[in-house]
């Protein structure tokens, strides 16, 4: 049932990736024509259950979202002035969605757990051999990324290309970094003379907005089921929560369908505001506006009895956009009714006939066209 494998292998996160920071590796599958396959749900579950307990590694199974990117569909952003308890109060959303129905792939934003190797620079000892912090900091590239002699542009290219110096690559190791000597007035001196090395917690990425610390935890929801009905339910268990004086809202998803409503609320609202005066330039006749104004009402409880009939989810993008060109449509067959009801009664022909005529007369030009 696979037509192709992609596969990524290193560390992909930060930088505004999606990804996060202690993925290890991605890969991906394209698969065959959905005709001769079960169908993808069936298959990620098996994926899931044919993956879960692997020892050593959290194994996450997802579909590339469509459209652009939100991340997972449930993303709640938790901030605060101070980050005192931003951390832990981060691993308690994260245990209570792991106890919440449907929810999966549960990420909980905190740094990855690693080492950093922290370089103090005793500027007092450093001062006596005339040597500054930026002297360290040249020799020690040696051993990690190297230092920057200059860049060359290869004839055809667009780009420049760093030259670098480093040690070979057997030379670039911890041990080393006690064993380089940087140059001063007195001569070649080690730098372990005067810098010592201390091992200190990774930090990770450290993300702010709006002046405050924050941090995203984020997971997936069970195919087939609702997203709106799984971030309410997390809604109500978030607002029952003491938080302690740290903030939390959801987003990605949830905020982009929000926004979606609302601009989509103020269009039809204005929509029907530009039919109102048109229809009421054309009739001069609030009666005859109403009534073909009404046809917009019936036209949505028709596509809400649709939805319910089916089974079908209503989408706030694409529902919303097709009722407002339904409103059109149905604004637009109405006007031809209305406005040929209303000459019939202006000849002088009886209400009851009237409607009659119109309805024989409007299936009769649908017949010709």
């Amino acid at each position: 049932g696979v037509k192709n494998v992609y596969t990524r292998v290193g560390k992909a996160g930060g930088g505004g990736n999606d990804v996060a920071e202690d993925v290890i590796g991605v890969i991906q599958y394209e698969f065959v024509n959905w005709r001769e396959r079960k169908k993808a749900d069936e298959i990620l579950a098996d994926l899931r259950l044919a993956m879960k307990g692997l020892p050593g590694v959290d194994i996450e199974v997802s579909v590339p979202a469509a459209g652009p990117p939100t991340g997972k569909a449930i993303q709640v952003r938790l901030s605060a002035a101070d980050p005192a308890n931003l951390n832990a109060t981060a691993a308690e959303v994260a245990q209570m969605l792991a106890v919440t129905p449907n929810v999966i792939d549960i990420s909980d934003g905190l740094p990855v757990p690693g080492i950093d190797w922290e370089l103090k620079v005793d500027r007092t000892e450093a001062a006596k051999y005339g040597i500054g912090p930026g002297s360290v900091g040249t020799v020690v590239q040696l051993v990690t990324t190297g230092l920057k002699l200059s860049d060359y542009r290869p004839a055809g290219a667009d780009d420049s290309v760093d030259i670098r110096l480093r040690l070979p690559e057997e030379s670039r190791t911890f041990a080393m970094l006690d064993q380089l000597r940087v140059e001063s007035a007195l001569g070649s001196v080690p730098i372990s003379n005067f810098v010592k090395r201390e091992p200190t917690l990774s930090l990770g990425v450290l993300n702010r907005i709006d002046g405050e610390r924050t941090i995203t935890v984020q997971a997936g929801v069970t195919e087939g089921v609702q997203n709106a009905e799984v971030q309410e339910k997390i809604k109500t268990a978030l607002a029952a929560k003491d938080m302690g004086g740290i903030k939390w809202t959801l987003v990605g998803e949830d905020k982009e369908q929000a926004e979606a409503s609302a601009f989509l609320s103020k269009a039809f609202g204005t929509a029907i505001f530009l039919i109102f005066i048109v229809l009421l330039a054309q009739f001069n006749k609030f009666t005859s506006v109403w009534l073909v104004l009404s046809a917009v009402v019936m036209s949505t409880i028709g596509v809400f009895l649709g939805l319910l009939i089916m089974g079908q989810p209503f989408s706030i993008v694409m529902t919303g956009i097709g009722v407002i060109a339904l409103a059109g449509v149905v604004v637009n067959n109405n006007i031809v009714l209305i406005d040929t009801y209303d000459t019939l009664r202006h000849e002088g022909m009886e209400k009851f006939e009237a409607i009659l005529k119109t309805c024989q007369e409007i299936d009769r030009l649908e017949s010709d066209a």
